[in-house]
């Protein structure tokens, strides 16, 4: 590493990259995008169903909670890397450790608690951001099952179950994985009672791009689905659905992330030709993920090519007659947001990004944070309650020092943006994309970008 950048010290620090630019080695790029975790949060729920084996698991932190679950109930990580389970280990107790994953804890927690027998006990070890941001949905979910008890002096759920319901209903403002979590365990129910459907009733104020991975999930295990409505109101989306199943073995493959995909997406601005490959096929059938047609309107030559298992996302270097001023509203896919708003940025695109009031619920308040970020990269960039607003650039720093917030996909984003844009970006915090990607760096090195690390390899 050297000692300066700039003519500027660095002093190590184990936890900060510095971006110094993007020189690709040819004029195609190839990624593979990195697993799901929101799919493997559904698979991983899915085996408490009966037995099988998840293949192509996702290396990061909140995947890692996930696996933590299954292994509770018995479940076995093997020499490649597959999470398997042969039989469901019924306890009096199980002890799980769902850290900050929300997806764990509100989809793959809800299906050890289907699984279990009755008068199991289970405690849940969270962090404190997550335990102060549970939602009444997901609380309603697990009341469901039995009796949760929360202990904000330990940050621990203690839930004991004392029935099996025979439907489940959620309703839930701020996330829609309660729906999710509802779902994989109708399954489950389903499946103990020999294949006797259960009846899922649900509605979220939010996104409804998770549901479909959700019901996708269900098809690749071998579920049915019946009866099945999907109301998209303005405000938000109701569901009604009669899931049955018997247990089955089965292999599933955790499929790549879109959204995780298109936050390195803007490489593609550069003037290269990216190919990102092993994406989820879209769920409608032929045609575009919400990424590849958000990426269309801000200029790019976007297309998906499907294979049987999987898809690739073609972006080639953008058109000539790319908008200004436009609108796009985001909402069954809401981290997508984030990767836009990059993205518009990196083509110098004035855009509107409208219905994204959720993202204040993440990792960090992203309104706030997207637009901070682009701002210390010289871009002019703000927000309302509902809207992020970019408008090209007032300014081009050559060197940038930025206190990223513990938000895994404002380090990823501010990191690609500051490659493609010429600027020198120092970005604190560096290790949070552990908890979607732990290959983060390492995969966009091997793209071409320039990265110095202080302190030596992230861990």
């Amino acid at each position: 590493m050297p000692d300066s950048v700039m003519g500027r010290a660095l002093v190590a620090d184990p936890h900060v990259v510095v971006v110094t630019g993007f020189e690709p080695k040819s004029s195609v790029v190839e990624i593979k995008a990195p697993p799901s975790k929101s799919f493997y949060y559904r698979l991983a729920g899915l085996l408490l169903a009966g037995r099988g084996c998840v293949r192509n698991v996702p290396d990061c932190e909140d995947a890692d909670a996930a696996t933590d679950i299954v292994l509770a109930a018995g479940g076995v990580v093997v020499s490649d890397g597959r999470v398997c389970l042969d039989y469901f280990r019924e306890s009096e107790t199980y002890d799980v450790d769902v850290y900050c994953s929300g997806g764990a804890l509100r989809i793959t927690l809800v299906a050890l608690l289907a699984a279990a027998p009755i008068g199991s006990r289970i405690s849940v070890h969270v962090c404190k951001r997550l335990f102060r941001r549970l939602e009444e949905g997901t609380l309603s979910l697990w009341k469901q099952f039995g009796e949760a008890r929360l202990d904000p002096g330990s940050n621990v759920i203690n839930i004991v179950k004392t029935r099996e319901p025979q439907m489940l209903r959620v309703a839930s403002t701020k996330s829609s994985q309660p729906i999710s979590g509802a779902l994989i365990a109708a399954a489950i129910l389903s499946a103990l009672r020999g294949g006797d459907p259960v009846k899922v009733e649900g509605y979220t104020g939010v996104s409804s791009g998770h549901i479909y991975e959700t019901l996708e999930s269900l098809r690749l295990a071998g579920f049915t689905l019946e009866d099945i409505r999907i109301d998209e109101r303005g405000d938000g989306i109701a569901i009604h659905a009669l899931v049955s199943g018997v247990e089955r073995r089965f292999v599933l493959w955790t499929p790549g992330d879109w959204g995780l995909a298109s936050l390195v997406a803007p490489l593609a601005s550069t003037g290269v030709r990216l190919i990102i490959r092993g994406l989820w096929r879209p769920w409608a059938g032929p045609g575009d993920h919400y990424a590849s047609f958000y990426y269309k309107i801000l200029g790019f030559d976007s297309k998906i090519l499907e294979h049987d298992d999987s898809a690739e996302w073609d972006i080639e270097p953008f058109s000539a007659r790319s908008a200004d001023n436009i609108t796009i509203t985001v909402r069954r896919e809401p981290d997508v947001a984030v990767s836009v708003a990059y993205a518009a940025s990196a083509l110098g695109v004035s855009v509107k990004i409208a219905g994204v009031h959720h993202l204040v619920l993440k990792e960090s308040n992203r309104l706030e944070s997207v637009t901070a970020s682009l701002r210390s990269l010289g871009y002019v960039a703000y927000h309302t309650n509902d809207d992020i607003i970019v408008a090209g650039r007032a300014v081009k720093p050559s060197f940038v020092n930025i206190e990223c917030p513990d938000d895994h996909r404002i380090a990823m984003g501010t990191a690609v943006l500051a490659a493609t844009s010429g600027v020198v970006a120092r970005i604190s915090n560096a290790t949070c994309t552990s908890k979607s990607w732990r290959g983060f760096w390492s995969t966009l090195q091997e793209a071409g970008v320039r990265i110095f690390f202080e302190g030596g390899k992230l861990e």
